[in-house]
């Protein structure tokens, strides 16, 4: 018996349904709104521990779930090595190094899906083993090592290599193990973007790259602070010297992922026109482009917003609220250092942090750590991750301090209830904040915009809303209207809809 073709197969990367998070949040609404479609999951992990329990509940219709963890290290076959010399192994490595000698795009994307193809091919003829050993991938790395790096420590270049591709070897491995389906969406570039186009090239089938924010983008904020890559002294020289040469070789390896990515797949969204920018800089063809932004079932929220409402015609507004994971890259210690500066001027505030603090467990330890020391913890909560649709009732402002963002959700939920919010100028937080278009703008500011990691400015935004319960009601009403014109669910939907519509081949069940 042949097996089944799905409808659709989403390319998770440490997403849904196993991480909890704004992308897990829309993937959740994409596959719930979907009932009459086969769908598969494609979870590319770190390590297993991390996706032990789904944290949504995965729907019958979705009847795959492949796993892959990317750091969970080699299995005993890839410790195997092949002594006697291989004709076949040889033009691997020939492949491998045409690859790095390219130049033009068309040739270096051609050069390297002929090298996915010949690795697939090999299988177990090829181990990682043999890779750290044979004479030939020493001569292709001390080769890309004087082309490419030659003032570095051949060392610090050589563990560093070996590292890099540790990932890309489990990935490519896994490549196999791709369900068979009519389209492969990945809901980013990186490691996830490649096993789409892929799967899809392998398979005669279609492909489609969504953004939420940009990967590139995230992962060069990643490694400029990275410790765990090794560069030379002189690297930390000034605050603004350029990264080591190491840390541009990492970053080297998300972009070219990303590139190849953008130019091989046959769709890319992405969620405003801000982003559509930096794809294009990064090479993604406009014609391909696409902007579908997020959206909000609005009836789910319509209690909490009466409540809300309710509570407030008789009380002054005094809690903020917090809504994401407790990890850097959402920068909790910017907003504990504002929430000092509003609790010295505003006595009676009360921030609520709501999200998971296990993701990051020793950030979460040091943002505890700093409360103390700010003398704030009377007046925070860590209340762990909550049902919005009810929690939502009981904040006044919401606020993001966020160093980077796509198109947060939670802004969206928020004005859902009619809350306004205080976030970083990052992502499409001003376009959903300040609105997007003239007709979007008319409708008026739905709260305010800070510069990233500026406490004093996140402080004095929150004490004039929260001192003004009429702005309060008058920006939280802007956002509702707002998302009520250009942010309901059921269009977004209904967008991806029609897309994949688009690419369904004649007589699929989609």
């Amino acid at each position: 018996m042949s097996e089944e073709t799905l409808d659709l197969c989403l390319i998770a990367e440490g997403t849904y349904p196993y991480v909890a998070g704004g992308v897990s949040g829309v993937v959740a609404q994409m596959i719930n709104g979907m009932p009459d479609k086969k769908i598969g999951i494609f979870y590319i992990g770190s390590s297993a521990e991390l996706a032990q329990k789904a944290v949504y509940p995965v729907p019958d219709h979705v009847t795959h779930i492949q796993k892959v963890f990317l750091f969970e290290g080699l299995g005993p076959n890839e410790k195997h090595r092949h002594w006697k010399a291989n004709a076949a192994r040889s033009e691997f490595y020939q492949r491998l190094g045409n690859f790095l000698q390219q130049t033009q795009n068309e040739q270096r994307d051609a050069a390297f899906a002929q090298l996915l193809d010949h690795f697939s091919a090999l299988g177990d003829a090829l181990t990682f083993e043999d890779f750290c050993e044979d004479d030939e991938a020493w001569e292709v790395i001390c080769d890309a090592f004087k082309r490419y790096l030659p003032n570095v420590s051949f060392i610090d270049y050589f563990y560093t290599t070996r590292f890099m591709m540790l990932p890309l070897w489990i990935l490519f491995r896994s490549l196999e193990r791709t369900p068979k389906a009519h389209i492969y969406h990945s809901l980013c570039t990186g490691y996830a973007g490649v096993v789409a186009v892929e799967a899809a090239r392998r398979n005669n089938a279609r492909s489609i790259i969504t953004e939420h924010g940009i990967y590139v983008k995230e992962r060069i904020s990643e490694i400029s602070l990275a410790t765990w890559i090794h560069e030379a002294r002189e690297a930390y020289v000034t605050v603004d010297s350029d990264l080591g040469a190491l840390k541009r070789l990492w970053i080297a390896k998300f972009r070219y992922l990303a590139e190849y990515s953008y130019r091989r797949c046959d769709a890319l969204t992405t969620l405003y026109g801000g982003n559509r920018r930096m794809q294009e800089e990064l090479g993604a063809p406009l014609n391909k482009s696409r902007i579908i932004p997020n959206g909000i079932d609005l009836g789910a929220f319509e209690p909490a917003y009466h409540r809300r409402r309710e509570r407030l015609a008789n009380a002054k507004p005094n809690v903020i609220g917090f809504v994401g994971r407790v990890v850097q890259i959402k920068d909790v210690k910017t907003l504990l250092r504002a929430m000092a500066d509003v609790s010295a001027r505003l006595p009676d505030a009360r921030l609520v942090l709501m999200g998971p603090t296990g993701e990051e467990p020793e950030y979460f330890e040091e943002c505890q750590k700093m409360a103390e020391q700010l003398k704030i913890t009377s007046v925070i909560h860590f209340a762990g991750k909550q049902n919005l649709r009810e929690a939502l009732a009981d904040i006044d402002v919401m606020v993001l301090t966020s160093i980077s963002e796509g198109q947060p959700l939670v802004i969206l939920e928020g004005f859902a209830v009619g809350i306004p919010c205080v976030s970083a100028d990052v992502g499409s937080c001003r376009s959903l904040i300040l609105g997007d278009s003239d007709e979007d703008r008319a409708l008026g500011p739905a709260g305010d915009l800070t510069k990233v990691a500026s406490p004093r400015q996140t402080a004095n935004a929150l004490v004039n809303l929260l001192s003004s319960p009429e702005k309060v009601q008058k920006y939280g009403e802007n956002g509702r209207q707002r998302v009520t014109r250009f942010y309901q669910q059921a269009d977004i939907l209904g967008a991806y809809h029609s897309l994949y519509q688009e690419f369904m081949p004649t007589g699929a069940s989609g």
